[in-house]
Formats: structure tokens, C-alpha cells, sequence
């Protein structure tokens, strides 16, 4: 007797989460949690294959007491004692996926109005409340007098960075941008701020004459400062002439 023992073990099916991938099927594809990591249960299902046969090998043999003994003919009779295929899924395992979690404080600034010639700035923080190291970069759409610095932000995880936009404007009139910020973070790839100014004129300064706006008066015109001493001066003159021909 023989045995004779063959057995088979292959991956046939892959879930993870409520996506399920087959052995000759694409990838799962999975909606982006806004959150810290995506975690997901992952089961792997394999197809089993066993058998189990016992070989009875009767032998036909002749002996000469010249020649010896040797054998004429043998086969196999084989007797099947297991026979079994199936499915089966492995212990479930929980994956988890780290990811970048964006955070801004403001999502629309305005500066209000602003006088030509000056500068106005604000600083918008950005934070990463994922697991995984976010990175992007920052700039300006639209025809304004805006800027922005620096261009690119790299958060580990739990950090805080920002940027600075200015506004700077040289004509009157609102001036409208959009602020992009295009980042690793899956769950919101691109974000738009709308951003807004206006620029106004300085104010013209103000003379006043009034007394009291400075603690002091108006002086007199020189011209009539110099009428009044002539005319003092001639009243006196005539009145010592009364004096001497009295």
C-alpha cells in the first residue's frame, strides 16, 4: 500500500471595508474619511483543495529455483479516504491608513478699506489635525493687488503654520481674489478663500483760522497794522498843536 496525499491553498477574495476585490477583478477604491486615518477591517478568503487517496499495489511475481525471483505485473488500486474543497476566510484584521487633515481658521477675509500708498496684511493660520505629514502650496487667482508669502506649507502632524497675505493697494476701487491652497490632504485636495479690499484716498489736510484750534488768534493783516499806527500817530501830532496855541 501507498499513499498518496495533494493538497491546494490560493487567495481568492479580498474585502476590505464594503469594497470587495476579486482574484481577477480591479482594486477597491474607497471613499476619503475627513479624518485623522482611514481604518478598515480586511478579510482575506482562500479556496482549499485536499485529498487524501491510499494506494493498494498488488504485484504479480514469478520464482525459478535457476533464475530467482522477479515480478510479472503490478497496478494501482487507489482507494480515496478524503476528498475536500471549499472556502475560507481568514481572521479578520483592522488596517489603518494614516492621512493629512487640513485646518484653516478663516474661510473669507476682507480688509476693508484701505489708503493707497499703505500696506495691510493678515495672517491666516493652517493646521494638520491628521497622522500623516501634510504639504501643499499657496497662491493668489485674480487680477488684485494682493500677495502672498510663502508659497509652500509643510505641517507634521499636530502642527500649526500659516501665511501672510497683502494688500497693497495704488487705485481707488474694491479689488476681489481668490486664495488657493492645493494640499496633500485627499479628503479636500483644493480650497478657494475669497478675499476682498478697497482702496480709498488719503484725506485732504484741514487748515482752520478759528482761534482756540491752536491756543492762539488770528493775527492781524499787516497792512492794517501799519494804517492804525499812522492814524495814532496823527491824532497825537494834532493834539499837541491844540496844546501849544492855547
Amino acid at each position: 500500500m501507498r499513499p498518496d496525499a495533494r493538497a491546494s491553498l490560493r487567495g481568492v477574495r479580498f474585502t476590505a471595508g464594503d469594497g470587495v476585490a476579486e482574484e481577477d477583478g480591479a482594486g477597491i477604491l474607497h471613499e476619503i474619511p475627513d479624518t485623522s486615518s482611514l481604518n478598515l477591517y480586511t478579510t482575506l478568503t482562500t479556496a482549499y483543495a485536499a485529498a487524501l487517496d491510499l494506494n493498494i499495489v498488488p504485484t504479480f511475481g514469478v520464482c525459478a529455483s535457476v533464475f530467482g525471483c522477479y515480478d510479472v505485473a503490478s497496478f494501482d488500486i487507489p482507494v480515496p479516504l478524503v476528498d475536500a474543497e471549499g472556502e475560507h476566510d481568514m481572521p479578520a484584521a483592522l488596517t489603518s491608513f494614516p492621512l493629512p487633515r487640513l485646518t484653516i481658521a478663516e474661510t473669507t477675509h476682507s480688509f476693508g478699506e484701505v489708503e493707497i500708498g499703505q500696506i495691510a496684511t493678515w495672517e491666516l493660520s493652517i493646521g494638520n489635525e491628521g497622522d500623516q505629514v501634510l504639504e501643499g502650496i499657496v497662491g493668489t487667482y485674480g487680477p488684485g493687488e494682493f500677495t502672498v508669502f510663502p508659497g509652500q506649507i509643510y505641517i507634521a502632524p499636530g502642527g500649526l503654520d500659516g501665511v501672510v497675505v497683502t494688500f497693497a493697494p495704488t487705485v481707488e476701487g474694491v479689488q476681489e481674489i481668490e486664495l488657493v491652497l492645493v494640499s496633500s490632504d485627499p479628503a479636500q485636495p483644493e480650497i478657494r478663500l475669497a478675499v476682498s479690499g478697497a482702496g480709498v484716498a488719503p484725506p485732504m489736510p484741514v487748515i482752520s483760522s478759528e482761534v482756540g484750534t491752536c491756543g492762539c488768534a488770528a493775527a492781524e493783516p499787516e497792512g492794517l497794522g501799519a494804517v492804525g499806527l499812522l492814524a495814532a500817530l496823527g491824532a497825537l501830532f494834532a493834539r499837541r498843536r491844540r496844546g501849544v496855541n492855547e
